[in-house]
């Protein structure tokens, strides 16, 4: 039996070392285009550093990243992190003179030891769908709930763009019998919680988003914007704004929470470490080698772990021993807030030993 977990551990180790340079990374986060003043270096340097500084905030999901110190000074030297440039020209609606545009690829593994070595995580794997229930005012009082059937919409498109741009997913509902006897026009415009989440149900989406809107002035516009989340919410009122601020608000809402489920804050260095021993997790419902992988690479971007040592593997179960940045709540609201674990139990240490066990569900397929 120890010859075989011993030659399992061994082909773990294996996959491990296989799959790093494997992870799921959407590698387009890692690209930007970006305007070129000429075709001088001293151009393409500032280039170069504006699409750096518009890859760290689309990778983490917030603009509080660029302002860590070591972030700043790896800007100032971003090529560095360059994986290929090159020029592009598009040309202008309004001119005939083509812009000239330099398109960027920086390495996602440098760019990703960058972010961790400073205390922050990559959101950069596939992103989770967020559903969007949306209603507008129209002239006369009419109101209209958005569906998936109304992309042409100049309010949807207008949405769809500042999405777009922070790559973030959205579903609309098909508003077909079901979702209009679970939403009702007067639900939607109230922003009522409780009927949203309940409506929201049959999409099976992580992340509801709700907004109301309403023409204020000339090309003007207010409203609410509300951002449901793991039994949170969050609000965001607005009073005549353009249509792409409004949208931008929305978006940003978004990313500013949901990265914050994926993304670590930098962990207080002064506060003392976990030593060797000081942590063991149990991760339940680990199938077969593949999973054992997964959990192993999971654990390593964990911004507040800083080593993860595999004790022993079962037909259904890995345990660890974690060795921490910071405090245990951390590692626990880092675990829950990704979604791929479940706290199943919590032991406290005794007097003989001192060692906190956490058991946890895989979640993940």
């Amino acid at each position: 039996m120890k010859f075989i977990q011993q030659l399992l551990l061994s082909c773990l180790v294996s996959i491990c070392l296989i799959q790093q340079g494997v992870a799921e990374v959407d590698r387009k986060l890692y690209e930007a285009v970006v305007p070129l003043a000429d075709e001088t270096e001293a151009a393409q340097q500032q280039a170069i550093q504006a699409a750096f500084k518009q890859v760290v905030t689309m990778v983490t999901g917030s603009e509080e990243v660029l302002n860590h110190p070591e972030i700043q000074a790896a800007m100032a030297e971003a090529s560095r992190y360059v994986l290929k440039y090159g020029e592009q020209r598009q040309v202008s609606e309004s001119e005939q003179t083509p812009l000239k545009q330099l398109a960027v690829s920086f390495d996602p593994s440098a760019v990703r030891q960058l972010l961790k070595k400073n205390g922050f995580n990559a959101w950069d794997q596939q992103r989770e769908e967020t559903l969007v229930w949306l209603i507008e005012e129209k002239a006369g009082g009419k109101r209209q709930i958005f569906s998936s059937e109304d992309d042409a919409d100049s309010t949807v498109a207008a949405l769809k763009n500042q999405a777009s741009q922070s790559r973030i997913p959205l579903i609309f509902p098909i508003m077909d019998f079901e979702d209009s006897a679970s939403l009702s026009e007067v639900d939607a415009w109230g922003l009522f919680s409780d009927v949203i989440n309940k409506a929201s149900s049959r999409y099976q989406a992580k992340s509801v988003l709700a907004g109301r809107l309403y023409a204020s002035g000339a090309n003007q516009y207010s409203g609410r914007w509300v951002l449901l989340l793991q039994g949170q919410q969050y609000v965001e009122d607005l009073t005549k704004v353009s249509l792409p601020d409004f949208m931008q608000t929305g978006i940003k809402l978004v990313t500013g929470k949901l990265s914050g489920t994926h993304v670590q804050q930098p962990v207080d260095q002064s506060a003392p470490s976990v030593t060797s021993g000081g942590v063991q997790l149990i991760v339940q419902g680990v199938q077969g080698l593949t999973a054992y992988a997964s959990v192993s690479k999971f654990l390593e971007k964990l911004a507040v772990v800083e080593e993860a040592s595999l004790l022993e593997v079962t037909e259904s179960q890995a345990s660890f021993e974690l060795v921490l940045k910071g405090d245990v709540t951390a590692l626990q609201n880092e675990l829950e807030a990704s979604g791929y674990m479940q706290l199943i139990d919590v032991t406290q240490g005794t007097a003989n030993n001192t060692s906190q066990q956490l058991v946890y569900q895989w979640l993940k397929d």
